[in-house]
């Protein structure tokens, strides 16, 4: 428009070729800009927390990343209160969340492997969609109700590697606190000499699960990129399940003992895509279960592939998933049921053979691991040993801004004011009948456990302090 009215009446116009120059030029122009906007051609576009790809120490989070990124990406989010029901130490008695280690001669020095399967709802194990998952189950330590942490991959991968619970709108990695310094599993075990790494077999940038994984301590992030042979690429997601769980059986084995690993599946994803001979296989079986089917059939060649590795009878794993999938069972369409996974430890030198808790989280498997390799230092996480039988274990929730703690037998739910609903899951597995007003000591003492647990998230979230070095020095 402006350059009609300053251009002098006796310049020619541009002919039909000097416009698809322009044009061509103006599209270039704008891709470029995407791409510098966003950070690259990555699935993701870069945030804060890209900066702990590149820093030594999360500390060093903020000077790496940009103030302007910073301050653009702080208006897309949703920050959380501080709220003050007790003294924090107080809060601290009534919800223990900073543990001083456990007793033991030495660290055990043995592998830890967690498997973390998409979408494996307590719902789907049974001998048709897990005929391996459902025989490994008998000779392990498994939970009769194993509970997620939250509805997404991310804030479950979060639980279960940091032993943070889920109580806020974001998922940690998403949200305003993502480049806080947290005692990851991987960090902790880091520093006793272990070789830590994270395998997925998803796209570069896949929920910004590399960032997250070098922020807690992960000495490498294996995904799509490493893997040698292009041609098992599902079209959606990734390496399909099967060839990825052998490549990882094997390229373990390069690695020095002892290592901790984190694997995560990801073919029971949707569009629950799997190879084409195992469709033709099972052509009329509903894709969620045919994909479960699929995922189950490659942990079984996993563990065969891994009996043959030198570091396999040397070796605790922990099978969980990350969050369920879709519900069909009316049991499970419910506050309570939409959260059951299972979760087991197994070792191959039959130790946990046909052993059962009642009840664990994923936030318990962080605290369970150290217990068992006797780590004796201080460490910062909201669940509780799985192989302490002393101890009561407990799930943490935000659903719908109602916040939700249970038990083995009971589900309370909380508006941050008062408690909007509770229920004996025990024997009222569907959740119809409210016994809120009844007054029970069980409602009053479950009201206190929850308002202490979320105190400190909050605390610990806005002051930084989710770390054994910072917590309670305010």
């Amino acid at each position: 428009f402006l350059y009609n009215k300053i251009t002098p009446p006796t310049t020619k116009p541009g002919n039909r070729k000097d416009y698809i120059i322009s044009f061509l030029i103006f599209i270039i122009f704008i891709a470029i800009s995407v791409l510098g906007a966003r950070g690259g051609a990555q699935l993701r576009p870069i945030t804060p927390a890209t900066a702990a790809q590149y820093a030594t120490d999360p500390a060093f989070i903020p000077l790496i990343s940009n103030t302007t990124l910073n301050l653009l990406h702080s208006f897309q989010q949703r920050t959380i209160a501080e709220v003050k029901y007790f003294p924090l130490q107080k809060a601290q008695e009534i919800f223990p969340v900073y543990h001083s280690g456990f007793a033991g001669d030495s660290i055990k020095k043995e592998n830890i492997i967690i498997i973390t399967l998409e979408s494996f709802s307590q719902e789907y194990i049974n001998k048709t969609h897990t005929p391996f998952l459902d025989s490994i189950m008998n000779e392990g330590l498994r939970a009769e109700i194993g509970m997620a942490n939250g509805m997404r991959s991310t804030q479950g991968i979060v639980a279960i590697t940091t032993g943070l619970p889920s109580l806020m709108p974001d998922p940690f990695m998403f949200s305003p606190y993502m480049s806080n310094r947290v005692d990851g599993l991987a960090g902790l075990l880091k520093k006793e000499n272990y070789y830590t790494i994270f395998y997925h077999g998803g796209n570069e940038g896949t929920m910004d699960f590399e960032q997250f994984g070098k922020q807690v301590g992960f000495d490498r992030y294996s995904d799509r990129r490493d893997y040698p042979n292009d041609k098992d690429y599902d079209g959606n997601w990734g390496i399909y399940d099967l060839p990825y769980f052998k490549y990882v059986a094997e390229d373990l084995s390069q690695h020095k003992e002892p290592f901790f690993s984190l694997l995560f599946s990801l073919s029971s994803h949707h569009p629950y895509k799997v190879e084409d001979w195992f469709e033709k296989k099972y052509p009329k079986t509903n894709p969620i279960h045919r994909s479960i089917l699929y995922t189950d059939f490659a942990l079984k060649k996993f563990f065969e592939a891994a009996k043959t590795q030198p570091w396999f009878q040397n070796t605790l794993f922990v099978i969980t998933a990350d969050h369920i999938g879709p519900q069909a069972n009316p049991d499970f369409k419910n506050k309570m049921g939409q959260y059951r996974i299972p979760i087991l430890f197994y070792h191959p030198n039959g130790q946990f053979k046909n052993q059962e808790r009642p009840f664990a989280s994923q936030t318990d498997i962080l605290p369970t691991v150290l217990d068992y390799i006797h780590y004796p230092h201080e460490f910062l996480c909201f669940g509780n040993s799985i192989l302490d039988s002393t101890q009561v274990l407990y799930n943490l929730n935000l659903s719908n801004n109602l916040f939700q703690i249970s038990n083995e037998q009971h589900l309370l739910l909380f508006d941050g004011t008062q408690t909007s609903g509770f229920y004996n899951y025990k024997n009222d597995i569907q959740l119809k009948n409210n016994i809120s007003n009844s007054n029970s000591p069980e409602q009053k003492f479950l009201e206190q456990k929850l308002k202490a647990a979320i105190q400190q998230h909050h605390h610990g979230m806005i002051h930084n302090q989710l770390s054994n070095k910072t917590y309670l020095k305010n």
